[in-house]
């Protein structure tokens, strides 16, 4: 194996920003805030008056039928199941409890940059912005859309990312034996497919166009995951939907009203 050196820009050190932004408990710390706005606007602003339940995002909606068929409840059950998960990866490895805020900010912008060239390629492939990558296609309110905008970046890379790619990678590497890059590559490839089918499972009529876009997007946010971790990623994923949320409403309604 080769050595490498003591310098403080390397970014493998385990003070440097790249590795410790990629630390289970950074990404818990870093997307906490969002778990907390995104369930307090589902109960405030995407519950029904009428029948008191909450529109939630699909892949929430998904995680929460399947986890309750285990206890029979499961109200909660996605957003426990988010935090246990990073838990349990940082007590494995066996990382210190640190929080800094300062780390937090970083992650943040580096989320803004990385939702940049989505946005850039919804414009390019149709000339506005294109599609959101919510399974819901953020209908309703502005506060509705923006509510399952956050909900989308959290629950969709739960499932998508952190759950489908990590299984699949300890699958092909661990249990059949393809090396670690054949592994990701398979793994990254099948849970984009997997993410832009996953966008007509409800009245959507299928489009070859969106769906072609929604693939490739789900590939960035899967090269993002490999690389940067499941904090970076719902990040971005979360911002390119607060994007697409704060562009068509302005395009819309540009009074504001």
């Amino acid at each position: 194996m080769l050595k490498r050196s003591a310098d403080s820009h390397d970014p493998y050190r385990s003070d440097h920003y790249f590795y410790r932004s990629q630390r289970p408990f950074s990404a818990l710390m870093f997307l906490l805030p969002l778990m907390v706005l995104y369930e307090a606007g589902a109960i405030l602003v995407n519950t029904d008056p009428n029948t008191g339940v909450a529109e939630h995002v699909l892949a929430r909606s998904f995680l929460e039928r399947w986890l309750g068929s285990f206890s029979g409840g499961g109200a909660y059950l996605p957003g426990l199941a988010l935090v246990v998960v990073l838990l349990c990866w940082h007590i494995a490895r066996r990382d210190r409890f640190e929080f800094d805020w300062r780390l937090y900010l970083a992650m943040g912008a580096e989320s803004v940059v990385l939702a940049i060239p989505l946005l850039m390629l919804g414009l390019v492939w149709s000339g506005e912005p294109a599609w959101a990558l919510s399974g819901n296609g953020l209908v309703g309110t502005w506060q509705e859309k923006l509510v399952i905008a956050i909900g989308a970046g959290l629950y969709e890379e739960l499932l998508f990312r952190l759950l489908i790619i990590t299984l699949l990678h300890l699958l092909l590497v661990d249990v059949i034996g393809l090396s670690q890059m054949q592994g990701w590559v398979i793994a990254v490839v099948c849970s984009a497919l997997l993410f832009s089918s996953y966008h007509f499972t409800g009245n959507d009529t299928f489009q070859w166009s969106k769906f072609l876009f929604i693939t490739a997007a789900g590939l960035y946010l899967g090269v993002i995951f490999a690389l940067r971790g499941i904090g970076i990623t719902s990040g971005t994923h979360t911002l390119y939907d607060v994007y697409y949320v704060a562009i068509t409403y302005g395009l819309a309604e540009p009074s504001g009203a």
